[in-house]
């Protein structure tokens, strides 16, 4: 995946967050690796927005099982934020921090004006009985 500078430099798109996801990767001996979250917006593109393609399957069901006991990691999702930002609005930093309609989605559509795109993968799997897992780990 290319930096976030690369991206915003190459296509009319800001990030308001692009991170690690705490807690997804599945539970286990040895946990599963984290998946990530972002959420961008349209940023001077030339005719107000961008046109996306979701497809995409794990929203329902985790799609990393574990290993030898291990759990699954976290699951996707995919949701646009239907918005219309304000200036308090301008840096959100959280999902729950953008405040509007949401729908989750998959098939092709317009991210234009102030509406974001929030799309969250999968953890990695845990491998091992997490009852095994050392507590202070």
């Amino acid at each position: 995946m290319a930096n976030v500078e690369t991206i915003e430099a190459t296509f009319p798109v800001r990030y308001l967050f692009r991170r690690r996801l705490e807690d997804s990767g599945g539970a286990g001996k040895f946990r599963g690796g984290l998946g990530c979250e972002m959420a961008i917006v349209p940023h001077d593109a030339p005719d107000g927005g961008i046109h996306y393609v979701l497809s995409g399957k794990g929203a329902a069901f985790p799609m990393s099982d574990g290993l030898g006991g291990g759990m699954p990691g976290g699951t996707n999702d995919y949701i646009w934020v239907h918005a219309d930002l304000d200036s308090n609005d301008l840096f959100p930093d959280t999902l729950s921090s953008l405040r509007r309609e949401r729908t989750h989605l998959v098939g092709v559509f317009p991210l234009m004006g102030r509406d974001g795109l929030y799309v969250r993968w999968n953890g990695g799997g845990g491998v091992g009985d997490p009852f095994m897992r050392d507590p202070d780990k």
